[in-house]
Order: C-alpha cells, then sequence, then structure tokens
C-alpha cells in the first residue's frame, strides 16, 4: 500500500463488517454424502467503468457442500453478456476438468461434473461451438428472439436483420455523457497528428441542451480515448456511433424527471425513440408506473 487512499479504507471496513455480520456462518461437510460434483458459473458484465472488463465466478459442490470458488476480473473485454458468460463457462469448464481428474486419482471416482450456466446465449454458443463470424447468429437462430438488447458491438444489428429481430442499443452511461461525447456531431479529429487541447474536448456540441451540465476540462482529457484511433481498429466512438445508428431503438438506463432533455436530444441527434428504463422518481405523476407504458 505504498499510496492509501480512502477508498482502501472504505474496502476494509466493508470486509470487516462482512466478518462480524458473518461469525455465525460456516461450511458444513458431510462424511458420508453425495459424491456429484456440480458447477455453477455466472459473470458481471461490464462491471468496471474504468477498464470496462467484466467479473468471472463460479463455485463447485460435492453433494451439497461447497468445495471451490472464485470470483475474478476477465483478462479481457467482453463485447455482450454473451460473451462474459461464454468467458467464465470457460474458466468453470477448466476447473471441471480439474476436479474430475482429482477426484478420479484421489478417490477412483470417475463421473461426468455437471456445469450449469444461466445465459442462454452461451448455452447455445456451448452448444454449437462455432468460432467465426456466424456464431452470433447461430445463437439468435437457437433461441429465437424478437428483441435483441446490445451495448457497444456495432454488428449486432446487421446480423439480427438476418434472422428477423429487432435491436435495441441499451445504454448505462448517463443521458448527459451520450449527449456530450456520443452523437455524431461531437465527433473529435486529430489533424496533422496532433490531438485536440483539453478546451476543445471540453467544448459542448452544437444546440446541446444545458448550459450547467458539461464537461470540465480535466475531465474531457481522461475521456480522449474514446475518439483516439489506433492502426487497423476503429475509435471507440465510431462503434458506439454505428451501433446507435443501425438500431431499431436507443434505450438508456435514466428518468425522464433528471434527464429528459438529454434523451431528447440524443433521439434528435439520430433520429430514433429513445426509451427510458428507470428508476422512476416515486410520486412523481399520479399512478406512475415503474417503467414508461412505451
Amino acid at each position: 500500500m505504498h499510496s492509501p487512499r480512502e477508498s482502501h479504507g472504505q474496502a476494509i471496513k466493508h470486509i470487516l463488517r462482512y466478518l462480524r455480520g458473518t461469525t455465525n456462518l460456516g461450511l458444513f461437510f458431510k462424511r458420508d454424502g453425495s459424491r456429484r460434483i456440480i458447477g455453477y458459473s455466472d459473470s458481471s458484465h461490464n462491471i468496471d467503468v474504468d477498464d470496462g472488463r467484466s467479473t468471472s465466478g463460479h463455485v463447485f459442490y460435492l453433494g451439497s457442500s461447497p468445495i471451490t470458488w472464485t470470483s475474478q476480473k476477465q483478462p479481457t473485454v467482453a463485447l455482450s453478456s454473451c460473451e462474459a458468460e461464454f468467458m467464465a463457462a470457460t474458466e468453470t469448464a477448466k476447473q471441471a476438468i480439474w476436479l474430475k481428474e482429482l477426484m478420479k486419482e484421489v478417490m477412483s471416482i470417475d463421473k461426468k461434473v455437471t456445469l450449469r450456466i444461466d445465459n442462454k446465449s452461451a448455452m447455445a454458443l456451448t452448444k454449437n461451438s462455432v468460432f467465426h463470424g456466424r456464431k452470433v447468429e447461430t445463437i439468435v437462430g437457437t433461441i429465437k428472439s424478437d428483441l435483441i438488447f446490445y451495448n457497444s458491438t456495432s454488428w449486432i444489428p446487421e446480423t439480427a436483420k438476418l434472422v428477423g429481430a429487432k435491436t435495441v442499443c441499451f445504454n448505462i452511461v448517463s443521458a448527459a455523457f451520450i449527449a456530450l461525447s456520443l452523437v455524431p456531431v461531437v465527433e473529435r479529429e486529430i489533424i496533422d497528428g496532433k490531438e485536440m487541447s483539453r478546451e476543445e474536448l471540453a467544448e459542448p456540441p452544437v444546440s446541446y441542451p444545458s448550459s450547467k451540465v458539461v464537461l470540465l476540462a480535466h475531465e474531457a482529457t481522461t475521456l480522449s480515448f474514446v475518439w483516439r484511433r489506433q492502426e487497423g481498429v476503429n475509435s471507440f466512438f465510431e462503434e458506439k456511433l454505428t451501433a446507435m445508428r443501425n438500431c431499431d431503438a436507443i434505450a438508456i438506463r435514466t428518468c425522464r424527471e433528471t434527464e429528459g432533455k438529454f434523451c431528447d436530444y440524443v433521439g434528435s441527434q439520430y433520429n430514433k425513440q429513445v426509451y427510458l428504463t428507470g428508476p422512476v422518481h416515486p410520486g412523481s405523476e399520479p399512478n406512475r408506473v415503474s417503467l414508461e407504458p412505451r
């Protein structure tokens, strides 16, 4: 801890509170219980806002007792929840193979290990392991979806059209951030190899609906990666722009009471319907349902 921060202290307190609140809990192992091994796999897609990587987790039971478990960040960025789940399932399968061989060597038991996954797309991919451009078509065709939600994977809409599915580009970042940084009129260019200044990056786009919710210069600098291109690879901005242009509708996890004008601005920029998925402020309108009726 060469550079301790307040967040580190909060993490330690969280651990101590957990330990204090679970002193009466423990693991119970039966001597003559079942010798069947079952593994459970799961992932949290794009949970780290800093690097975009997902978290994998799995736990294995011998009978009714947990014997091995883990939760760790994935080594690469998954472009969809299906991919994140598949990566988690792959690591779980590796552990399952090791446990099977261990049981065979130590206890002379040679039984199949059951692996359970809670994502239909990932399960379809494990059954049809086609690692080329048609794998998404295989998944979509297998589960026969009418509606596909996706984040920044720009080629999803074209694939969905082949199977007659509609697409919704779902965003978990704020509508204000999208309005400031991810609409067509804010494309940034690197001219003569020179990047734009902090002030230029922080400049709000044309017709932006707020003079108060803006980027500070140092904030704009940290977001410069959005527009930066690498050799042979589109920038994040270009991928996101394509993803939102080609979808059938846009969804943003926000509420109209706080970011309605930004959502309207995004909709006008892309000429698409923007759906708000909550949260909704209680009592903001009479008989308001939990999600917008649309």
